[in-house]
């Protein structure tokens, strides 16, 4: 991670005064654009999963205790070393002093990493820059991907097999479930972006006037076009590539995963 951030600050130093600095700039802009806008949808789908559990406590101020409802955890609790009822109020706050945390670093991390992407497609050139990018990130993508699919996959089991009996509950998983998806499709949209502009150079050479250049210019034309023919790529594990179409397929294989949980129920 550091040795690509000294690559970005060298560039920047470098096309300080030249036009390049629009491109970088133009890029850098959206790149701040992509991440506000994932900020506030991660924190806006997991709203209702966080304040649920304090609905309750909320209502019951306001209400005799015959008439209170019964008060609930932020995660499912499990008595190893203390009784989380009558240590309530401590394990609620430090529930949600965790997944503040963990949100908040969730997304300061793939807004990185998105930073990166941006600006890998501002100097595509460097071809150098973007295998170093997927050499960076190809094995933690590849955990975290296998860990959004099996999220995935009990969330949607918890809302449908919820749905009927506590609607509250299926709410909740419903909007850890967008989340997810938002958090996948944060990363397959840079990297759809970065196949994408890999792709155009070849296809820039092809309408270029190619054929009004020396015979040097030529050969060297013709093995940038084989070069670019072959897309450049975001990788979890060297497996899966992250781009808009294996995102499709991840929801896919989460709701025939879903499918299957709920067959083996009945």
């Amino acid at each position: 991670m550091k040795k690509l951030l000294v690559l970005i600050q060298n560039d920047w130093i470098e096309y300080k005064n030249g036009p390049e600095s629009l491109i970088l700039k133009k890029y850098a802009k959206f790149s701040n654009k992509l991440t506000l806008m994932y900020f506030g949808i991660i924190w806006s789908t997991m709203t209702p999963f966080l304040t649920i559990p304090l609905v309750p406590l909320i209502f019951n101020i306001f209400v005799s205790q015959n008439n209170s409802i019964q008060r609930q955890h932020l995660y499912a609790q499990y008595e190893y070393v203390f009784d989380s009822d009558k240590n309530y109020y401590p394990v609620l706050i430090h529930s949600y002093i965790g997944s503040f945390a963990f949100i908040n670093a969730v997304v300061a991390i793939d807004a990185m990493i998105t930073m990166y992407i941006e600006h890998a497609c501002a100097l595509f050139s460097i071809i150098g820059y973007v295998k170093l990018l997927d050499n960076a990130n190809s094995i933690s993508y590849f955990f975290q991907l296998g860990i959004d699919i099996i999220c995935l996959s009990f969330t949607g089991f918890q809302i449908a097999t919820k749905i009927d009996n506590s609607p509250d509950a299926a709410m909740r998983f419903a909007a850890y479930s967008t989340s997810l998806l938002v958090v996948l499709y944060f990363l397959s949209y840079p990297g759809q972006q970065l196949i994408d502009h890999s792709l155009k150079i070849c296809h820039n050479i092809y309408k270029a006037n190619w054929y009004c250049t020396s015979l040097r210019t030529r050969k060297l034309l013709i093995f940038m076009a084989m070069r670019s023919s072959i897309p450049c790529q975001i990788t979890a594990g060297k497996l899966y590539v992250m781009d808009i179409t294996s995102f499709k397929l991840v929801v896919k294989t989460s709701i025939s995963y879903v499918m299957v949980l709920l067959s083996v129920q009945e």
